[in-house]
């Protein structure tokens, strides 16, 4: 047990160390127009990054996926330690479906996930 806890414990310090060179996060929720309150789309992803949440300074991740009808978006997926904890590990060219509202901030259009599903694992982020 305390081995694995130590593990994941310095795979939490690992990736706040990595995230800690990226840019904040993109959403500015003053300017943010919700379009779509619930939306669902599936996905391959193409790729991840790591930011820093404007309000924690925690490593936060969206991914850029390109949709069935060949449109590409940006998913905000929350908190990375989250996804850590939840033992999701994404890649590239992983198929996923994600829910969650459509916002658009400025000129970027995108989607917070409430909940990400990759094969048979879903996990619910926010309700």
């Amino acid at each position: 047990m305390l081995k694995h806890f130590n593990r994941h414990c310095l795979g939490l310090l690992g990736a706040t160390l990595l995230a800690s060179t990226t840019g904040m996060g993109a959403v500015e929720k003053t300017k943010a127009q919700i379009i779509s309150e619930s939306h669902t789309a599936p996905g391959t992803i193409v790729k991840i990054s790591k930011v820093l949440s404007s309000k924690t300074d925690m490593p936060a991740m969206k991914v850029f996926m390109k949709t069935p009808e060949k449109r590409y978006m940006l998913v905000h997926l929350g908190a990375e330690w989250t996804l850590l904890n939840e033992r999701l590990q994404l890649t590239p060219g992983d198929q996923i479906i994600v829910k969650g509202p459509v916002i658009k901030a400025g000129k970027v259009t995108s989607m917070i996930a409430k909940s990400i599903q990759k094969g048979k694992k879903k996990i619910v982020l926010t309700k």
